[in-house]
């Protein structure tokens, strides 16, 4: 069965993007055209949407009552949808109990589409972890929505570790499958590849037209020439002796490439030797930080402090970057 992957981005209505568009009379409307593209999908075709929709929905879901197809978008373009006239089911668990008019709209496209969340709502994110974590606060906002047909096919969802990469925390989904392979076994001989030369435009070309006027090549090709083919193994020995030939010539006239060395599996010279030992303790205790505020990302000082020890960290090691001038 086929499974469509689809990963959206709904950046904030003040994005420049967003503004710059609005001004040139073109605004986006991201769920109205993810809507468009899946319609164009084959009827009943299951997919699953991964993405930062910078929506918040607390513990919602989906509205309660049935929707007939197409009512909620078109309502969403046009402005007129009540989103208080919806009775919002709480199936869900979600640390973050905050919904805006995003989240509201979110919902709507979720009933609309038939989706499910999977976030809080699936084993390994029974309780909806903080998906974001910023300096001014904590929030979900990344979702994992699959296709109610599929549901079942879903193991675990999973909200990773906070990381000092990112102000999102990555997710891991595991569908259960069972892949079989249709590719038929072919057993072809692979023959061994052609040694590599080297060109030299100033030298080659003189080189290369000199070994091919000798007598021994110019009448092995002329025999080659005479051939005649009947049947695709007659090709195949002409191809062949052709290749031969002109791999002859090559190896009379230009240098080959030296054989790759082993890798050695010694530990290679630290790439960067400004980052010495102060650099590496800071780094630890920034990791030591970002692990505290994974744990508790809304307790606020456990905030500030691993914001504090990040300014910190990246002021530091902008310091050590910068190549002191030596005196003589």
């Amino acid at each position: 069965e086929e499974v469509v992957l689809v990963n959206v981005y709904d950046s904030q209505e003040h994005s420049s993007y967003k503004q710059k568009k609005s001004k040139e009379g073109q605004p986006i409307e991201t769920l109205v055209n993810l809507s468009c593209f899946l319609s164009t999908l084959k009827y009943g075709t299951p997919f699953v949407i991964v993405g930062d929709m910078n929506a918040r929905i607390g513990q919602l879901n989906e509205p309660s009552r049935s929707i007939k197809h197409g009512d909620t978008i078109d309502a969403l373009v046009e402005g007129s949808f009540n989103h208080e006239s919806y009775n919002m089911t709480s199936t869900r668990n979600s640390e973050d109990r905050t919904i805006n008019d995003r989240g509201r709209k979110l919902l709507d496209f979720v009933a609309e589409t038939d989706l499910e969340i999977l976030n809080g709502s699936t084993v390994g994110d029974i309780f909806g972890r903080h998906t974001c974590l910023k300096y001014n606060g904590s929030s979900v906002v990344d979702y994992t929505m699959v296709s109610s047909s599929i549901r079942q096919l879903v193991d675990y969802f999973k909200v990773l570790n906070f990381t000092n990469i990112s102000d999102h925390r990555p997710t891991i989904c595991l569908f259960k499958a069972n892949i079989t392979s249709k590719a038929k076994k072919v057993n072809v001989p692979f023959s061994v590849l052609p040694p590599k030369h080297i060109w030299d435009p100033s030298s080659s070309p003189a080189e290369f037209m000199l070994s091919q006027n000798t007598q021994d090549h110019i009448s092995e090709c002329q025999k080659v020439c005479s051939q005649v083919c009947s049947s695709k193994e007659d090709v195949k020995v002409a191809n062949e002796k052709l290749i031969g030939i002109l791999t002859s010539i090559a190896n009379s006239s230009l240098q080959r490439n030296k054989p790759l060395k082993r890798r050695n599996n010694r530990r290679k010279a630290r790439k960067n030797p400004w980052f010495d030992k102060e650099c590496i303790k800071a780094r630890i205790s920034l990791r030591k930080a970002c692990k505290q505020y994974c744990e508790s990302p809304a307790d606020a000082e456990t905030r500030d402090l691993y914001y504090q020890e990040r300014k910190r960290y990246r002021k530091f090691i902008k310091k050590k970057k910068v190549p002191t001038a030596t005196l003589r």
